[in-house]
């Protein structure tokens, strides 16, 4: 860590090394089966960066990014500049370089983000618009860099005998073409799905952006509103847990302001932890979830979702109000489902159904349903 340039006081440390038993630490181990925290090390190591004479008194290395292996016969390497924290956040921005097992490019998709993370001069992390110095430089990288991190990763998962792996690297700056390794771990891997054929009738509801894996069934759904829940996620949490087994259906508004400053659906995801169902759906996506190339925060997502045994599938943006694709859905839980439970202060509503929904997600193919095994067809309905 350059140190002239960051003061960074004692106190830091001793937060680092009291991280594992924050508050987000005990309910990432609570999700994993854990009643309590178990011993755990603290590796505390020098930041990867330096301080760039177009940017005095800011402290990033050029590029960071994640390298996984979960998808089969496919490595991903996804890219940001600056700190890799806009990497792994919730927005999906970053580039996205998905190279086969024979370290062949099969294409390149995502974009370079707006933004990116720096320390200042304090030793505070900081977000900010990306220089236009910045984006010539991250947007020279060469492929072949991105080419040896592929390789790399599928050696280190040869090594771990993991079949798959995720990686956190960085790059100190454009004359130092040697990547530092942050991390590596096992990562769940990947299925390969095969999508099962269905009359189009049957078909009540058509994501436009999934995040998972999963082909299931469900008897019981729960309907409600997650702008209502999440400002006090602990409050509601208890009353969603009864139902560890049911296909949620939650609306997500989104509030209004710049590219990423969204931190409604940031909560959304963070407060994924307190749900036991093992599906969600979000009726309202913004469009930077939903894009058609997702980046590497929505990358990061997914192997979150299959880490956690979840799905999510994304409505509509705000874009395409006209046309509400949970129509058919809304209107057969309506016509078929018995109401069994509801928090009506909160705006939830729990059905049973003697016909279940039968649900497939697959983000490898960017494709998913929920479908009936019977027919059941209403009229197009169309909401304005």
């Amino acid at each position: 860590m350059n140190r002239q340039l960051i003061n960074f006081p004692a106190q830091r440390i001793v937060d680092v090394l009291q991280s594992p038993y924050s508050v987000g630490a005990e309910n990432a181990f609570r999700r994993r089966g854990h009643s309590t925290i178990p011993p755990i090390s603290v590796l505390i190591q020098d930041a990867v960066g330096k301080e760039w004479a177009e940017a005095p008194g800011r402290f990033f290395p050029l590029a960071s990014g994640i390298v996984n292996t979960s998808s089969p016969g496919k490595v991903k390497v996804v890219s940001v500049p600056g700190f890799g924290l806009a990497a792994v956040e919730d927005e999906g921005y970053g580039l996205v370089h998905v190279f086969d097992h024979d370290l062949k490019l099969i294409k390149t998709e995502g974009e370079v983000p707006p933004h990116y993370y720096y320390l200042d001069q304090e030793g505070e992390m900081r977000k900010d618009r990306v220089p236009d110095f910045l984006r010539r430089i991250f947007s020279r990288e060469p492929v072949d860099f991105r080419r040896k991190l592929a390789a790399l990763a599928l050696r280190l998962g040869g090594r771990m005998g993991q079949p798959a792996i995720d990686l956190e690297y960085a790059r100190e700056g454009a004359e130092n073409a040697t990547p530092v390794l942050l991390q590596c771990r096992p990562a769940p891997p990947k299925q390969t799905m095969l999508k099962p054929v269905v009359k189009e009738k049957r078909i009540i509801f058509r994501p436009k952006f999934v995040l998972g894996q999963k082909k299931a069934s469900y008897s019981t759904v729960v309907f409600g509103d997650w702008g209502v829940l999440w400002p006090d996620l602990q409050t509601y949490g208890p009353f969603l847990r009864k139902y560890p087994d049911a296909l949620f259906v939650l609306s997500l508004g989104l509030p209004a302001g710049e590219p990423g400053d969204e931190p409604a659906r940031r909560n959304f995801f963070r407060g994924l932890e307190l749900l036991s169902s093992s599906v969600i759906i979000d009726k309202v996506a913004s469009h930077r979830v939903s894009a058609a190339d997702p980046g590497s925060g929505v990358q990061h997502l997914g192997l979150r979702a299959i880490e956690e045994g979840r799905v999510c599938l994304f409505g509509y943006n705000y874009c395409e109000k006209l046309y509400n694709p949970f129509a058919d859905l809304e209107r057969y839980l309506e016509e078929k489902g018995r109401e069994i439970d509801s928090s009506r202060d909160h705006g939830f509503h729990v059905y049973a159904l003697d016909d279940p929904l039968q649900l497939f997600a697959d983000d490898e193919k960017r494709t998913g349903m929920i479908y009936l095994e019977k027919d059941w067809r209403p009229p197009m309905t169309f909401t304005i």
